[in-house]
């Protein structure tokens, strides 16, 4: 079977994840901030909704995201917090070499989105990189319907990043 009919399932993120976690998400730095396990142990703990891509059971993709007024200390977070309207905050998305072109990220986005909707959150939220450029992240929430708020500085660390939204009709 090719990657592209493998069989792929959605599951939220369970306890005996945390050490494949740990590992994809540092392999993943500097896309995502280092974080060593006890940290990610903390943040799995305060995200509203988490969600792994399984490729023939095996994790290959990860998706954590959090909803308005937890105590994420994020700025990037903070910054959508700070608005009235509430959300769902995509934190981390993850995908290991071996589950890439496989559409994973997409189908964690639409478990979300289906989530969030559920859950009554009006929209679902995130940053990209504008400085340095992450233009294929870009264009993956665009084809999403994700579109442009603002463009502003992550006072954490000095990068340009693009606020973006994907509201859900009514």
């Amino acid at each position: 079977m090719n990657k592209h009919q493998s069989t792929v399932s959605i599951r939220p993120l369970e306890t005996a994840d945390l050490a494949w976690l740990s590992a994809l998400n540092q392999a993943c730095v500097p896309a995502v901030n280092a974080l060593n396990k006890d940290e990610l142990t903390a943040l799995i703990a305060r995200a509203a909704w988490t969600g792994v891509a399984e490729v023939e059971t095996k994790p290959r993709a990860v998706l954590v995201a959090f909803t308005k007024g937890s105590t994420y200390e994020s700025t990037n977070y903070a910054w959508f917090n700070a608005q009235d309207e509430a959300f769902a905050y995509i934190d981390r998305v993850m995908v290991e070499p071996e589950g890439r072109g496989m559409g994973l990220g997409r189908k964690l986005y639409d478990a979300l989105a289906d989530w969030a909707q559920q859950d009554g959150q009006p929209r679902l939220c995130c940053e990209v990189n504008e400085e340095p450029p992450n233009p294929q992240s870009l264009a993956f929430h665009q084809s999403l319907g994700f579109h442009r708020l603002t463009s502003r500085i992550n006072p954490s660390d000095g990068k340009q990043v693009v606020m973006l939204e994907r509201r859900f009709s009514i």
